[in-house]
């Protein structure tokens, strides 16, 4: 699993992770109990779905449970897509990932810490320490607003690494919001965005140093 800073939001390391929330974990157990032992499980959030094989023959009862399993995660998911959109938070992951149930298969398991700061926005990103009050102010060595965003696509202390980014990478950095979901699900695109990050991290270190 990526390192990632404690100050990420639940719901953004959720998604990154593959992992359900929790109150989801818990119906999706509770529904294949039930369906397992031929009890109805009555759950608001899967109200459309029949969750009973009490009256079923033994050979129907085996399908349906099978044909069930895969309609509940398909209802779980949705609903677990619905609450990462209209969430106020991890909103820079989001740009990244804005498929919540696609983030295990996007994700590297092992993402560096350097590539979690820029797909979470936090991890030592001065903007992000400033509104929480653990920074005097908000700026890049540059003099912008240091966000994972003015890193990846705006300051010019990393116009190199952006540029062997972007010819390996292959796609133009201008069309910000549909580019940065390809720099996961790309794999050469990720390796691009991994090495430019880590370069730009330890460049970041040099900047900070001699402020």
């Amino acid at each position: 699993m990526g390192r990632y800073s404690r100050t990420t939001s639940t719901e953004a390391l959720q998604v990154l992770t593959g992992c359900l929330p929790l109150d989801m974990e818990v119906v999706r157990a509770a529904v294949r109990y039930g369906l397992r032992r031929g009890i109805e499980v009555r759950v608001p959030m899967l109200r459309a779905l029949r969750l009973s094989v009490a009256d079923m023959t033994e050979d129907y009862r085996l399908w349906f449970r099978e044909r069930m399993y895969g309609e509940v995660e398909e209802e779980l998911n949705r609903e677990w897509r619905n609450r990462w959109r209209a969430s106020t938070k991890g909103r820079i992951t989001f740009s990244f990932v804005p498929d919540a149930a696609g983030g295990r298969r996007l994700v590297s398991t092992e993402m560096p810490y350097a590539v979690a700061r820029l797909v979470t926005g936090h991890g030592m990103l001065r903007a992000k320490m400033f509104e929480m009050g653990l920074a005097t102010d908000p700026y890049c060595a540059c003099g912008d607003p240091e966000t994972a965003e003015h890193i990846i696509m705006e300051c010019d202390l990393y116009d190199d690494l952006r540029c062997i980014m972007w010819r390996r990478v292959g796609f133009p950095f201008c069309l910000a919001g549909d580019v940065f979901p390809l720099l996961l699900e790309n794999a050469s695109a990720y390796v691009a965005f991994r090495e430019f990050a880590q370069a730009a991290f330890e460049r970041r270190m040099t900047s900070v140093v001699g402020r």
